[in-house]
């Protein structure tokens, strides 16, 4: 199980540095379109295209992080039920959340298939190549669901099963 929390601990990190990194870019990019738009009228072709593919790529590795750090945005109703009654209702949670992104996965594909060819209005290149980062979001979103019911980080706050 060590190996395991230590594999699952390394996949986070490496997804957390790639977020780290994309989002400084996306906010250099964003400030570099912004200010030649407002210096010479004109922004570097394409830019909005990428700075948009990239939100799509950084949404897909954020959530995966927020799954496994226990942040995503959910509702708790029943935050006065016992930690049995809570542990139950979280691993129920994350058993749901893998069988909606498993569903999204064989949607994606065959979207991908239909209209993945298709060329990018600025860029011209096949948008198969911003699509797939859904199918890969939602890959590691179960990769790391599944993780959280095994390991327990599904059923508490991971800061508290650090001590485990």
């Amino acid at each position: 199980m060590r190996a395991l929390r230590k594999g699952a601990d390394g996949l986070t990190g490496i997804l957390a540095n790639l977020y780290g990194v994309g989002m400084l870019l996306l906010f250099l990019m964003i400030c570099v379109s912004v200010m030649l738009r407002y210096l010479v009228g004109s922004s570097i072709y394409g830019l909005s295209e990428i700075t948009n593919y990239l939100f799509v790529y950084l949404t897909a590795l954020g959530s995966v992080n927020a799954i496994w750090y226990n942040d995503h945005v959910g509702v708790d109703f029943f935050t006065h039920a016992g930690a049995a009654a809570q542990t139950i209702l979280r691993v129920f949670r994350m058993l749901v959340m893998i069988v909606v992104q498993a569903f999204l996965i064989s949607l994606s594909f065959r979207w991908i298939s239909k209209v993945g060819s298709y060329l990018t209005p600025l860029l011209r290149f096949e948008q198969r190549w911003a699509q797939i980062a859904v199918p890969v979001g939602m890959g590691l979103g179960v990769l790391v669901s599944v993780l959280c019911v095994i390991l327990g980080y599904g059923s508490q706050n991971q800061k508290e099963t650090q001590n485990l």
